[in-house]
């Protein structure tokens, strides 16, 4: 079997998170994931890097506004006064109330349920790097079985073809389409 794994993924590591108003050492650092990659590489997994894919399968689960957040929220909240290194709520919305937030303060309210996953400077490039790791996986999975279950007059380039979904090979980028902030 392989799995798909790009060293950027470890870039995720955020310091602390929060367990029953106490802040704890997070336990999403690279050595955890070096742990993880030598434990699927003895269990006979082959590991191989996935490919740039752009956001076209990202974009097609989450919102732009999600994204958005995502991609921009680490240095919005560095330019707040006394912020902290990485983003973490401290204000809880209540979203049937409607509208969306402008400040940084109030986007983390919005857009992160709790305290337990901070976001930090290259969360958003691992996050990225992670989300190539699936349709790398379909696409080595829909090519072994291709023989067996379609057809040689169809042609397949990509699970993002098949399953719809479109491809954007221009990297990570800003996305557009974001609900309007509200005062």
């Amino acid at each position: 079997m392989r799995g798909f794994f790009a060293e950027e993924q470890k870039r995720h590591e955020p310091q602390k998170f929060m367990v029953a108003g106490v802040f704890r050492a997070s336990a999403e650092q690279a050595e955890r994931a070096d742990r993880l990659l030598a434990g699927a590489r003895a269990a006979g997994l082959e590991m191989g890097r996935p490919a740039e894919r752009g956001l076209g399968a990202v974009a097609a689960i989450h919102t732009p506004a999600y994204l958005r957040f995502l991609q921009t929220i680490h240095g919005r909240w560095q330019a707040v006064d006394g912020a902290s290194d990485e983003v973490l709520p401290n204000v809880h919305l209540d979203r049937t109330l409607g509208g969306y937030p402008r400040s940084p303060v109030g986007l983390a309210a919005f857009h992160q349920a709790d305290t337990a996953c901070p976001i930090g400077q290259h969360t958003w490039e691992a996050a990225c790097w992670s989300a190539g790791s699936l349709p790398a996986r379909i696409e080595m999975k829909m090519m072994l079985s291709m023989p067996r279950t379609i057809s040689s007059t169809v042609s397949v380039s990509s699970a993002t073809q098949a399953s719809g979904l479109v491809s954007q090979s221009n990297g990570p980028s800003v996305v557009s389409g974001a609900p309007q902030a509200t005062s």
